[in-house]
């Protein structure tokens, strides 16, 4: 048998808290942004907010306090490990591509073959 689905107004409630959700842990990832030692930011700060509030939700409609308790174990975990990671052993570019090592070596190479023929 097919449930009903809830009503619109119970649809746009939770919308709502979600998005309140959000927008409190963006404004506390901005803020600590300005930080340059933090080691969380606006991403992670959105994330952890709507995680909370949907491990919230979700121990409010089981009846079960260890639903929230689960939720509040794996963020503090993530948060741990986070705080423990060194990101300065991790070499990052910034995702570009440097130099010239994306253009193809030799005879393929346009601006090779236009040297060569002037030489």
């Amino acid at each position: 048998m097919l449930e009903q689905a809830p009503p619109v107004g119970d649809t746009l409630s939770i919308a709502l808290t979600f998005v309140t959700s959000a927008a409190v842990g963006l404004l506390v990832g901005l803020e600590r942004e300005r930080n340059p030692m933090a080691k969380a930011g606006i991403r992670t700060f959105v994330l952890i907010a709507v995680l909370g509030t949907l491990s919230a939700m979700l121990a409010q409609a089981s009846d079960s306090a260890w639903v929230l308790a689960a939720g509040l174990l794996m963020v503090g975990v993530a948060l741990i490990a986070a705080y423990f990671a060194d990101p300065r052993s991790v070499r990052d570019d910034g995702g570009t591509l440097r130099g010239e090592s994306w253009r193809p070596q030799g005879d393929s190479n346009p601006c090779y073959r236009r040297e060569r023929a002037m030489s």
